[in-house]
Order: C-alpha cells, then structure tokens, then sequence
C-alpha cells in the first residue's frame, strides 16, 4: 500500500519541496520511527538503476541492506530485536511442534 495523494492539491508542493522530489518516479527511504530522509530521491534513482543494470536478486537485496544501515541506530536497534523475535518464536512453534509428535 502506498500514499497516495490528489493529483492539484497543495499538499504535492510541500511534498516536493520537503523531499526534493523533481519528476516522478520518486523513490525516498524514510525511517518509519523518526519521518527522518534515509534515502534521498536523486540517491535512489542511480542505485536502483545499478541494480538493475546488475541484473541480479542479489544486487538488489545489497541494495536494500545498505539503505538498513543508513537508518538511524535507535531503529537498527528495533529491527534487531525484532529480527530476534521472530527467530525465537519460530524455534519456539518448532519445539512446540516436535513435543506434540513424540
């Protein structure tokens, strides 16, 4: 799901003026906790066209890692956490499973 906003409205020109959008596509990383830019739109567009050019998954998966680590270290942080979350409970369901076979 993307924002989306009306096409004539005023709130366009505040968006291209806060983020320096000059054409679309535009394409900024924002760190969802702070609003703060990760990515700048004129960023973005040379290294998804990298990518691209590269021509493989894995370009694009450095890609993305590298924009991960621009974000702010309180948020790395959340996504550490959460990474390790995730990993707990899917050993946990794992454990889970296994004691209701025997």
């Amino acid at each position: 799901p993307w924002l989306a906003v009306p096409f004539n409205q005023l709130v366009i020109q505040q968006i291209k003026m806060r983020y320096a959008v000059r054409g679309i596509p535009s394409l900024i990383v924002l760190d969802s906790v702070s609003g703060q830019v990760v990515v700048q739109a004129t960023e973005s567009r040379g290294e998804v066209a990298q990518a691209c050019r590269l021509g493989s998954e894995q370009a694009i998966v450095v890609m993305f890692e590298s924009w991960l680590q621009r974000v702010p270290a309180d948020t790395q942080e959340m996504i550490r956490l959460l990474q390790l979350s995730i990993t707990e409970d899917k050993v946990g369901a794992t454990e889970d499973s296994r004691s209701r076979t025997e």
